[in-house]
């Protein structure tokens, strides 16, 4: 960020307009640039996992996975599809896990890791379960790489967890009971 009187070597080959209106606005201007990057961050990272992973074994990258759901709709029972995309899955030896890549930020990633938002542990789950149904054979787990698109560069320290540029949330899927409760809820909402 420069003070005042500093000046970048880019700077000053602009207007004095420009210096003025780029001083007053910098901060909204960064944001800007920071939501329109996220999706274009979050091509590029998909696309480079993609490439560098599709050769190996015991790796699924970039699946879609679908299975039949029925709910009960006034006219009656009725059969949907529930598909997601799972970014990876591999296997070790402890079994199949799932990886999925987010473009996010901070106050999500927290929110997330304390149970205040469980969209990511039910994306999880949602992904388990249609694994489960196309593969026979159950994820005992799934991680979320979740990448801060809203942490600026000078403020990137890896040994403060609030200011890493990636961070891992993982997620044990065996709780059978919460993944019933879940598509419960997912009929409910779509019937």
């Amino acid at each position: 960020e420069n003070k005042d009187n500093e000046f970048t070597a880019t700077e000053v080959l602009r207007s004095s307009k420009q210096i003025l209106l780029r001083r007053l606005h910098d901060k909204e201007v960064e944001k800007d640039v920071q939501l329109a990057m996220k999706p274009i961050l979050g091509t590029w990272m998909h696309f480079a996992m993609s490439n560098a992973l599709e050769d190996e074994e015991d790796c699924i990258v970039e699946k879609r996975f679908r299975r039949p759901l029925t709910v009960f709709t006034k006219n009656g029972p009725e059969t949907v599809e529930i598909s997601g995309g799972v970014d990876l899955l591999y296997r070790d030896y402890n079994g199949l896990h799932i990886i999925d890549y987010k473009n996010t930020n901070q106050a999500k990633l927290d929110k997330a890791a304390n149970g205040d938002d469980t969209s990511f542990l039910d994306q999880m789950y949602i992904y388990a379960w249609l694994v489960d149904y196309d593969l026979g054979e159950r994820p005992v787990d799934g991680t979320i790489v979740g990448v801060n698109t809203l942490l600026r560069a000078g403020e990137v320290d890896i040994d403060d967890p609030q200011k890493r540029p990636i961070q891992l949330l993982s997620f044990d899927l065996m709780d059978f009971e919460y993944e019933e409760k879940l598509i419960e809820k997912i009929k409910t909402r779509i019937s």
